[in-house]
């Protein structure tokens, strides 16, 4: 029989293991040649995808990869960023490996059923945080009454959009809360 080549993917590797749609992660793998025969050159593709059974060329492409030729026993390592579609559906999805997409690499149909392989990785929900930065007033002391300037930033510190919202000035002598039933000062 002639010898044929076989490409499988090794140690595939998402870092972080989730994120949000427009995150950038990090996928790492090996790809090696574990069959008798040399691999001609060939592409492999990163996909994502919420499927454990199978992936398909309508998954989203996270990454193409151009193979080298591969000797018998050879390897090649892959290290990208890729960034997460914006629209990827939130929860569990799955990052592919498929190699010799365009069956360049001479490994034959009886070696190509080991040329998908996939790790998992959640998609999060953007969300927004908004914070309060650089509050100043001044003056920093007054009498009841007596008029102050309040100055300060939101700043929207999440991965998603914040809506419109209301933001309440307030006033008491607590470092610790701060209640509705508090002096309003501005809205």
């Amino acid at each position: 029989t002639a010898a044929l080549p076989d490409l499988i993917t090794q140690s595939l590797v998402v870092s972080p293991t989730s994120g949000n749609g427009g995150s950038t992660v990090n996928v790492s793998f090996t790809i090696k040649n574990q069959g008798t025969g040399t691999a001609g050159t060939s592409t492999c593709n990163v996909r994502i995808n919420t499927s454990t059974a199978n992936v398909t060329t309508s998954d989203p492409l996270l990454l193409t990869v151009s193979v080298p030729s591969l000797s018998a026993g050879q390897s090649a390592y892959v290290n990208q960023n890729v960034t997460i579609p914006s629209g990827e559906t939130v929860g569990q999805n799955y990052v592919w490996v498929i190699e010799d997409v365009n069956n360049t690499a001479g490994q034959g149909t009886a070696n190509q059923a080991n040329d998908k392989s996939y790790t998992p990785f959640t998609v999060t929900a953007a969300l927004p945080d908004l914070i309060t930065q650089s509050l100043v007033v001044s003056p920093t002391s007054g009498n009841g009454g007596s008029t102050v300037n309040v100055s300060f930033t939101i700043k929207n510190q999440g991965t998603g959009t914040a809506g419109t919202s209301t933001c309440n000035v307030r006033i008491n002598t607590s470092t610790a809360n701060v209640t509705t039933s508090d002096p309003l000062l501005l809205t």
